[in-house]
């Protein structure tokens, strides 16, 4: 079973990490324990799957795993689902218009972007 996209926007609309990095760059990242779903993910899309760190993690945790995607590959993935995202949608505009439309204000979108994740957080 390959899942469609607007499973994988539901998906990440939950568990996904929406960000700009660095200078300005795109990434995606998912932390979950069910490393399955995140292989499917990176088969659909590409990216990586690696064990997620968790040193102050008890013994009686279950291990994590993180599947994480940047660059021009990110924004493929954040195209693909974007119409179909409800809770991370105007993340990921902002994101695709600062990366693909103008380039503008970095520290201005950074903020925005931060605003819109504290309002989703609440």
């Amino acid at each position: 079973m390959k899942p469609s996209h607007e499973y994988w926007a539901g998906y990440l609309d939950g568990e996904g990490c929406f960000r700009l990095i660095g200078g300005g760059s795109p990434r995606i990242e998912v932390t979950s324990c069910h490393k399955r779903t995140l292989e499917l993910l990176r088969d659909t899309f590409g990216g990586a799957v690696a064990t997620a760190k968790r040193p102050s993690a008890p013994f009686h945790h279950k291990p994590a795993w993180r599947w994480q995607i940047g660059g021009v590959w990110a924004l493929e993935v954040m195209n693909a689902v974007c119409k179909h995202s409800v809770e991370k949608a105007e993340q990921i505009e902002l994101i695709l218009d600062y990366c693909l439309k103008h380039k503008g204000n970095l520290e201005g979108t950074m903020k925005k972007l931060s605003e819109l994740k504290r309002e989703h957080s609440v």
